[in-house]
């Protein structure tokens, strides 16, 4: 979903705590007690100039602009300071990922903010017939301006909690599930208020007796809920998937993951029921030291908030990710990804059409470690999205740089 919101769910956020708790425990009585902790503190400064800031349309100039000065590009100057954590112990993992950060715009000031993120997992293990995971995530960040068809400063925070549980019940058969609770305030013009929870449950059967060659069937629930949208009650939806997926690995250089399945989407209330044949393919190959690639494919139903209502998009998508690193400290990488989004009984404005987007973004990066302690990052990057849609087509280019110090690794 590309935007959820809800209160934290006080009974869960205890559970998370309790498990962790336990994972205390079990870190005591591990019989493999050699401990393995790496602090990676870092800070970085990014520069970046962007020539349609509020991702407006061709000819519609913003209207936050209060001299003639002022037109649609802006620059932002962000800092950033983080703490990433890896620590082992026996069977057990855990990792932290944490930072917080000022931007501040050379034009449009009053869009000047604060925003942080953090995420904690225990990645478990007993014995070895059982495993999983377990999480929580929480964020502060600005709400896209492509999103928001806004130009005011909108801030969303989001809270993740997720677990999952695997068995090995034999050698070549396993049992997998898994649970994320997903809860977001992300207002919008209008709707202050708006608040969504997603609920996913899954639970999925694998056999891994074929070699390089390993499947699994899968069903997965998605309970969603909003509140606070504009003119409209809450709405809620049940969404539900089934697939089949394998996972190939022809060799160390040479990956195949795909699944294929079918997802149906209840709306309560007026809103029409959905359906598609959706899923996924991506191949992965590492040509040399210095180069590897992978290609990606997949069809998607996902959620589309605005302020009056949840929409449903049916997304269809294509990527490639080219990687090169000519030496030990240069790197380079591409990023190429379309999105077609079909919006079902919902007319874009103006007309009797269901609303259909098409979504280009180019990236390209460049990671020079100059110095043991220091890596330079300067990357640029093109989006444009069509639609028939008079409301959201746009088009910007974004080029910066940045310079992070300290033992946070390459990215």
């Amino acid at each position: 979903m590309k935007t959820r919101i809800a209160h934290t769910s006080l009974a869960l956020t205890r559970a998370v705590s309790a498990a962790f708790t336990l994972a205390a425990g079990l870190l005591c009585n591990s019989h493999e007690a050699q401990a393995e902790v790496r602090f990676l503190p870092y800070a970085s400064a990014r520069y970046e100039h962007y020539d349609n800031l509020f991702a407006l349309p061709d000819g519609v100039t913003p209207p936050l602009a209060t001299t003639p000065d002022q037109g649609r590009d802006d620059n932002i100057l962000t800092y950033t300071g983080g703490l990433n954590i890896d620590a082992g112990l026996g069977r057990q993992r855990f990792t932290l990922r944490s930072y917080g950060s000022r931007a501040e715009f050379d034009e449009y000031e009053q869009l000047d903010h604060d925003e942080y993120g953090a995420d904690l997992n225990w990645n478990w293990r007993l014995a070895s017939a059982f495993d999983g995971i377990l999480g929580y995530g929480r964020a502060q960040r600005m709400v896209s301006f492509a999103d928001a068809l806004s130009t005011q400063l909108l801030v969303e925070n989001q809270e993740q909690a997720n677990a999952s549980f695997n068995a090995n019940v034999t050698p070549t058969w396993r049992i997998e599930s898994r649970v994320t609770r997903t809860d977001l305030e992300s207002p919008r013009p209008g709707a202050a208020g708006l608040d969504s929870t997603e609920t996913l449950k899954g639970l999925g059967l694998r056999y891994q007796g074929l070699g390089k060659l390993s499947l699994a069937l899968e069903g997965t629930q998605t309970d969603g809920d909003v509140s606070g949208l504009l003119l409209s009650p809450d709405q809620e939806y049940t969404q539900t998937t089934g697939q089949l997926s394998g996972d190939f690995r022809a060799s160390p250089q040479s990956t195949l993951n795909a699944n294929i399945g079918y997802t149906k989407r209840d709306n309560d209330g007026p809103l029409a029921d959905q359906d598609a044949v959706t899923g996924m393919i991506r191949y992965s190959r590492t040509l040399s030291v210095k180069t590897s690639f992978s290609v990606r494919a997949d069809r998607l139903m996902n959620s589309y908030l605005i302020a009056n209502e949840v929409l449903t998009t049916i997304d269809t998508g294509v990527g490639l990710t080219v990687n090169w690193q000519p030496t030990l400290k240069l790197g380079l990488g591409l990023n190429v990804t379309y999105r077609e989004s079909e919006f079902p009984d919902q007319p874009a404005f103006g007309s009797t059409a269901d609303r259909e987007d098409e979504y280009w973004v180019s990236t390209f990066d460049i990671n020079f470690q100059a110095l043991r302690w220091l890596l330079v990052h300067p990357y640029a990057r093109y989006e444009t999205r069509e639609s028939n849609d008079p409301f959201y087509p746009f088009d910007n280019t974004v080029a910066g740089i940045e310079f992070r110090v300290g033992l946070q690794p390459a990215q």
